[in-house]
């Protein structure tokens, strides 16, 4: 049977959730360096903690996703774009687990066209913390 097919307990989607949070905070300065005003991505990683800490609703989480997609439809470089799509996809994981690793690629995308000093080296290292940091009874959720 497929993972995807699999219903996760909250604790786990929660997990993931927090896991994909991290990948988009790593990447969040692509986009604010280009946008600097923008909120979007900001506004939904926060719904996105609150919905993780038990504060927020999942409804709540799924609308301020569209703000970081339409961000990512806005932005002028690749790797803002990358980013904004990491964030949106990242909060959209409250809705649908499948999405912490749809935000874990976004995050690798915004990594490799970065020009903030982003090398190879950068990629690889982004790669070694998404599997540092991903769940370890996951780990199948985390590699889409």
């Amino acid at each position: 049977m497929d993972e995807s097919t699999i219903r996760l307990n909250e604790a786990d989607q929660k997990a993931l959730a927090l896991w994909a949070h991290g990948c988009a905070i790593r990447v969040l300065p692509d986009f604010t360096a280009e946008r600097p005003e923008d909120t979007r991505l900001t506004e939904a990683l926060q719904s996105l903690h609150g919905w993780i800490d038990g504060s927020v609703e999942a409804t709540d989480v799924h609308a301020a996703s569209f703000g970081a997609h339409n961000a990512a439809r806005e932005a002028d470089s690749e790797e803002a774009r990358q980013a904004a799509r990491t964030a949106a996809h990242a909060a959209d994981t409250a809705r649908d687990p499948i999405h912490a690793a749809i935000a874990a690629n976004y995050a690798r995308k915004a990594v490799s066209a970065g020009t903030l000093g982003e090398g190879p080296e950068w990629l690889e290292d982004e790669i070694a913390e998404q599997k540092r940091t991903a769940p370890e009874h996951l780990t199948a959720w985390t590699k889409r």
